[in-house]
Formats: C-alpha cells, sequence, structure tokens
C-alpha cells in the first residue's frame, strides 16, 4: 500500500503549487493584491485550529538532545540559499538592497559547516539531519531526479502565468482559468499513480513521465503573442500529468529504501531540497527570461514579443535540464520491502 498512501500525500503536497495560480487568479482580479493574503490567513488559522485539536505524534520517540548549533547553521545554511536564490530573479529586473550574490555564498559556505557537523554528531547518533540517508543510491538518485522536477514545476508555474498576462494578454481569472484543469487532473492522478506503483515499481512510470514533463516543458518555448489558448492548455495538462506520475513514484522509492529510524530524516532532506530547488528553480527561469526579454526589445521587439521570447529561451533551457533526468530515472529501482506491502508484485 506504500504507492497508494504516497499517492495521496502527492495530492497535497503537488495540488496545492499546481492550484495556486488559479486561485490566485480567481481573486486577482475581484480583490487585488492584498485580497489573496485575506483569503489565505482565515485558511491559515483553521489549518492550525484543526492541527492542534486532531493531530496526534504516533512517532517513536529517542531520547537525543537538541543541538544548537546544528539549528543556527542550518537556518543561515538554507535561510541564505533560499534568499539568495530567490532574489537572482529581483536583482535581473532592477537594482537590489542587498546583493543576492551575498546570501547565497554566505548560505552555501554555511552549508559546508552544517553537513561537516552533522557528518561528526552522526558517530553518536546525534546529528540534527542524519545524511547517511545518501548511502542509499535510491535516495540519491530520487532526490536527484526530485529537484530538477521541482526546479521545472515551480520555474514554469511562476513565468506562466506572466507570460499569460503580458504576452498574451489575458486578465488574471482567465490564466487562473487556464491552468485549473491541469492542477485538478495532477491531485486526481495522485492516487492513481500510487496504485500503478504498488503493481509495477517505480521505473515503468518514472521514464515515460520524465519525458513527458520535458516535452511539456519544450513546448512551452514556442509560445508566442498569437499562441491559441488551447495549445497553453493542452501543453499545461501535459506538464501536471507528467509531474503526477514523477513525485509519487520518487516520494515511495526514496523513503522505501531507508530503516524507520531514518524516515524522519529522509522526509525532513526531501522538505529541504523542495523548497531550495523550487527557489533556486523560480530564480534560474525568471532571471533567464528577464535577461533575454530585456535584449529583445532593445533590439526593437514589441513588449509581448520580447517576454514571449525571454520566456521561450527560459523553458527551452528548463526542458534540457529536465532531459537529464530520463536517464536518472532509469537507475531507480524498486526497495526490496516493497514486496512485503504488494503482495509481491
Amino acid at each position: 500500500m506504500r504507492g497508494r498512501i504516497m499517492g495521496n500525500v502527492t495530492l497535497v503536497i503537488a495540488l496545492a503549487p499546481a492550484l495556486g495560480p488559479a486561485l490566485s487568479g480567481a481573486v486577482l482580479e475581484p480583490l487585488g493584491w492584498r485580497g489573496v493574503f485575506g483569503v489565505v490567513l482565515p485558511i491559515s488559522a483553521l489549518a492550525l485550529v484543526a492541527g492542534i485539536l486532531w493531530i496526534r505524534d504516533v512517532s517513536d520517540k529517542d531520547e537525543h538532545h537538541l543541538d544548537p548549533l546544528s539549528l543556527l547553521l542550518a537556518l543561515v545554511a538554507f535561510g541564505g540559499m533560499v534568499w539568495g536564490l530567490s532574489g537572482l530573479g529581483e536583482a535581473s529586473q532592477h537594482a537590489t538592497a542587498i546583493n543576492p550574490w551575498i546570501p547565497l555564498g554566505v548560505g552555501l559556505a554555511v552549508l559546508g559547516l552544517f553537513i561537516w557537523r552533522q557528518i561528526a554528531r552522526q558517530r553518536t547518533d546525534s546529528a540534527l539531519l542524519d545524511l547517511r540517508t545518501f548511502l542509499e543510491s535510491n535516495f540519491r538518485v530520487a532526490v536527484g531526479i526530485m529537484a530538477v522536477s521541482m526546479m521545472a514545476m515551480f520555474g514554469t508555474l511562476i513565468v506562466l502565468p506572466l507570460v499569460l498576462q503580458e504576452a498574451l494578454s489575458l486578465p488574471p481569472l482567465t490564466v487562473g482559468l487556464l491552468m485549473l484543469p491541469g492542477g485538478v487532473a495532477m491531485g486526481v492522478l495522485g492516487p492513481v499513480v500510487g496504485r500503478w506503483y504498488d503493481k509495477f515499481g517505480p521505473r515503468p512510470i518514472l521514464i515515460p513521465a520524465t519525458a513527458l514533463v520535458t516535452v511539456a516543458i519544450g513546448a512551452f518555448a514556442f509560445l508566442s503573442p498569437t499562441t491559441s489558448i488551447f495549445y497553453v492548455l493542452g501543453a499545461h495538462i501535459l506538464l501536471m500529468v507528467g509531474l503526477a506520475s514523477v513525485f509519487t513514484p520518487l516520494f515511495s522509492a526514496a523513503l522505501g529504501v531507508l530503516k524507520p529510524h531514518q524516515y524522519s530524516h529522509g522526509s525532513a532532506t526531501i522538505n529541504t531540497v523542495q523548497q531550495v530547488a523550487g527557489a533556486a528553480g523560480t530564480a534560474l527561469f525568471i532571471a533567464i527570461m528577464t535577461i533575454h526579454s530585456t535584449s529583445l526589445t532593445e533590439a526593437g521587439a514589441s513588449a509581448a514579443e520580447g517576454m514571449a521570447g525571454g520566456a521561450g529561451l527560459a523553458f527551452g533551457i528548463g526542458a534540457g535540464v529536465m532531459a537529464v533526468t530520463i536517464g536518472l530515472a532509469t537507475m531507480i529501482k524498486r526497495p526490496e520491502s516493497d514486496g512485503e506491502f504488494s503482495g509481491g508484485h
């Protein structure tokens, strides 16, 4: 049942970012940008109350003292990296108060110190984040594919609405509705892909899925001010279907090779990679789009043509990077423990 359970988890993890642009578009037009936060605030408050009342801690307990230095290093390392990566896209548009390369460089340097300290404390099983999860090849490769996929997903979900509004002159509500079917398809497919994983294992799903994501992102490279909305709709649905078929097998195959006491560390690692990769993907796509669109407009192209051309280059590079995951997907193996849960499939 591991695949089916992870499919349900993927439904939440992947569906929420996919539906974000659609719901934001519906809110932006009548309420403006402040309305987005006004709508989210009561939902967040309800989630907080529900978590306090009904979520129960069922995990096994180990007696370990929290290492304050590791916690501080983690905050500076990952905070600096996300801050710097997020700022790269902004810096490509206008001057920023702090050069984003400074927090990015500090974050990377402190990350090295954090890794060194975790390796040292692993000898006494007192590491804040046990990096021995990376000794498992399945986990290493799955996390690598996940990082690239998250870069592609967040980069596309940030850039695509901008292009549709600025280059194709579509209103926010139309853009949101255009991206809604793909988000719904992604959510519906999560549990289905989970059942496929239980039956067939990861590779028969991951190889065509990574290829599908690559093709879909590549299709966006050909956007222009005259592109049909049906072309955009079809490519976006293909992208969401591909991503839904990528994340569930990856989560299942990555965590399935770990020992029970490593589950929390593996999950924490995956969550961290998602955040950093998402910021990196957003920064990469925005920076490439902005730099290239600026050069096109300076060469005489219209604003719409420049925006479409810049986004096309970003999507093209994204598709090229995503193509690497097709080969990596062939290296993912089915965890031996899955046979116990799936009836020996």
